[in-house]
């Protein structure tokens, strides 16, 4: 079969066509055409390239109707014939060009993409220069994967209606997806920051920027590392002891400036290095150590000896919950800062370990335990210390935190970023300053680490004074009052506030602790502090007022990001099709092992997970090599 699709520009006259010949079993071919004097011509020199039915999508867009964006023509079409409006770029996959975004100014759009890699890195690169080079309504995205029904490895909307799909349920996929254009709502404004009420570590860096949205950036940014490495400073919130690690996220567009948030990484980067230069002082001892030990007679030799634990403060997004509660085990505190909010998702979906499950039990030290059978072992960490800093774009705030009943995004303080107001130059030399502000007081906030540590096993104790618990009281009262008529996220969002203030104000008070110009680095009061064998300490006011803020601003971005994610998990539009029992009903009575995998994946399931229920006799008999036959009676536990 060969099909036409002629593309048409603003005016409604055919600009080229692309010719799709099916009627070869083994592939298809795709050329295209350009249209010159009433006929098409092969070859596209001279053509500017369009979107596939474009009139209709700006008649559509102009009427306020919801457009849809596929990879390929045939998708297109076929929502066409169902009522909706929709549109592709010519190529498909990887060939969307920045320029196609300036036709969805004030437009409402979904996209549906293929399921395989290529429809992904097509689904990500559309979002994205949706979001940084138009002005839309709303942007949202269908995954075909979660809506329960059997696709082939590389599917798309035509093979989700073919399996019995509707379109009903891609339009109610389409409402319940989670919203990504973050508008700038009223009422929100950044937090107060006064640089004369700042520690001077903290007023020094963000006076490196007059952009209060990127000063916001770096404030919150640099108090979540700073924090992460508290170990001997506490206060305590409702009769827990509670050290200053923030979950900390910067959410925003390509260009909006969260990577400003890598000088907060910069800024306790010597103190990792140190441990890093240690660990690696210990291998080389004991490398020398176990070559001598391997060089002595067997009657002589006795205990090898032990390799020493890696130390470490700054842990890699991509590390799985085992490697965490092992590294948390060793280190006193760690923290993670990872740019790309996608790979940590990646880490909370994965079929190992309950990521998860540690973030939301480390948020307040609760004890975390992880047991590994293969080494037949458990590990346990007593009290554990964990700080996250990470920066992502609107559209990976969903696979981040998956749905808003999840209890992690009640635990995170978010900084919601939006679109620049005005041209930021640069080449303009200042800008240097920024990124080099965080290595260049390194050494001194190194200095404030080693000063802490000698501390231990004693710990400082922060704590409002009087006249702030009293300021507080109140107020806090009246959050609770509110919280009652809000939905369970943004209850639990009010309820964690006070521990988002005392953690904000802890960090600012031993943040004081440093001298940005002196010799010394820490500062003489400090210095006296840490010598008189002091255990308390109260909050300035200002560090009161700069705290109290910034937690106020988190309860707004919070109601933000809770806008940014469905109520529940798109599977639940589905119950009869959910997990492994819909996989199992899904199936044919004879499948192979790969269709079953492959099937499994629209399902969530992992192909370990796939290959333990084939091989369950209640379930399955093996009826060849690598094909299955499903029992009569089969029913999947869950």
């Amino acid at each position: 079969m060969i099909s036409h699709y002629p593309y048409r520009d603003e005016s409604g006259d055919v600009q080229y066509r692309v010719v799709v010949d099916r009627t070869s079993k083994s592939k298809k071919t795709v050329f295209q055409q350009r249209y010159v004097d009433g006929e098409f011509v092969n070859g596209m020199i001279g053509v500017i390239l369009l979107l596939f039915r474009l009139p209709e999508l700006l008649a559509a867009i102009a009427r306020g109707e919801t457009v849809y964006i596929c990879e390929g023509e045939k998708d297109v079409m076929r929502l066409v014939g169902l009522g909706l409006v929709a549109t592709t770029n010519t190529g498909g996959a990887g060939k969307w060009l920045a320029e196609y975004a300036k036709y969805f100014d004030g437009a409402h759009v979904v996209i549906v993409g293929d399921i395989d890699e290529a429809g992904s890195l097509h689904v990500r690169q559309v979002t994205e220069s949706l979001l940084e080079h138009g002005t839309l309504a709303s942007l949202r995205v269908v995954d075909l994967t979660t809506l329960g029904r059997p696709l082939p490895p590389k599917g798309d909307v035509s093979d989700f209606l073919d399996a019995g799909g509707s379109i009903h349920e891609v339009t109610m996929a389409a409402e319940a997806a989670p919203e990504l254009v973050v508008a700038d709502p009223e009422g929100v404004e950044q937090p107060t920051i006064i640089e004369e009420k700042l520690p001077p570590l903290s007023a020094r860096i963000v006076s490196t920027e007059d952009d209060d949205q990127d000063r916001t950036t770096l404030l919150m940014s640099c108090l979540v590392t700073l924090g992460s490495f508290m170990t001997t400073v506490f206060m305590c919130v409702a009769g827990r002891n509670l050290f200053p690690m923030l979950y900390f996220m910067a959410i925003g567009a390509a260009g909006t400036g969260k990577g400003l948030a890598s000088v907060s990484r910069d800024l306790v980067y010597e103190i990792h290095r140190s441990k890093r230069d240690e660990y690696n002082r210990q291998v080389a001892a004991y490398e020398i150590e176990r070559d001598a030990h391997a060089a002595k007679k067997s009657k002589d030799k006795g205990p090898p000896p032990k390799p020493p634990a890696r130390l470490s403060l700054i842990m890699p997004g991509n590390s799985t919950a085992p490697v965490i509660l092992e590294a948390m085990g060793i280190n006193l505190s760690l923290l993670i800062h990872e740019t790309e909010a996608d790979v940590m998702a990646s880490m909370l979906k994965a079929d190992y370990g309950d990521l998860s499950g540690v973030l939301r039990q480390g948020h307040t030290h609760e004890p975390v335990s992880f047991g590994r059978a293969r080494l037949n072992e458990i590990i346990e960490v007593a009290i554990p210390r964990l700080a996250l800093c990470i920066t992502g774009t609107p559209g990976q705030v969903g696979p981040l935190f998956r749905d808003g009943e999840n209890g992690l995004v009640s635990r995170f303080a978010f900084h919601v970023l939006t679109r620049r107001s005005k041209y930021k130059d640069q080449f303009n030399k200042d800008l240097w300053n920024v990124q080099s502000i965080g290595a260049q007081l390194a050494p001194r906030v190194a200095s404030l680490y080693d000063a802490l540590s000698k501390l231990a096993p004693l710990n400082i104790e922060v704590c409002f004074t009087r006249r702030q618990r009293d300021e507080l009281r109140p107020m806090l009262e009246a959050f609770d009052v509110l919280a009652e008529d809000d939905g369970d996220t943004h209850t639990a969002v009010v309820r964690r506030n006070p521990i988002l203030i005392a953690r904000f104000a802890t960090i600012l008070t031993i943040a004081r602790f440093i001298d940005v110009d002196g010799d010394d680095h820490l500062t003489s009061d400090a210095l006296a502090f840490l010598e008189s064998g002091q255990l308390r300490i109260e909050v300035q006011d200002d560090d009161f007022d700069t705290a109290l803020s910034l937690a106020q601003y988190a309860l707004q971005t919070a109601r933000i990001v809770g806008r940014l994610l469905p109520a529940t998990t798109p599977a639940t539009l589905h119950r009869a099709h959910k997990g492994a029992e819909g996989w199992y009903s899904s199936l044919p009575p004879e499948v192979e092992r790969k269709v079953a995998v492959e099937i499994g994946k629209s399902f969530g399931m992992s192909q370990r997970t796939v290959d333990r229920k084939l091989n369950e006799p209640a379930l399955f008999i093996r009826t060849r090599s690598g094909f299955y036959s499903k029992t009569a009676c089969g029913k999947v536990a869950t």
